[in-house]
């Protein structure tokens, strides 16, 4: 099982350029299923809607073992949107 100290975002990979799919509020508790390979970030089942999400471990204190657990491969970075904003003048 897995607490934060401060309300923390989880997401759909390890990171801000991962949409955000749940909130791990403080003090609020999830099951851990898994870890990142280099450790850094939790899986665990989103608090929010049914699925995993991956909890970024800097606020989080983990309860019971952890070996065995899981080592989840890095998803695919998201592809980034390109916006079109603003005015265009096109000169020829």
């Amino acid at each position: 099982m897995v607490t934060v100290s401060r309300s923390t975002n989880c997401r759909t990979g390890p990171g801000e350029p991962y949409e955000i799919v749940g909130i791990l509020m403080e003090n609020e508790e999830a099951e851990v299923v898994g870890v990142s390979p280099d450790g850094g970030t939790w899986i665990i089942k989103n608090p929010d809607e049914p699925g995993e999400c991956w909890l970024w471990g800097y606020y989080a204190t983990v309860s019971g073992p952890t070996e065995g657990l899981r080592v989840y491969a890095l998803p695919p970075t998201p592809t980034p949107q390109f916006t079109w904003a603003g005015t265009w003048t096109v000169n020829s």
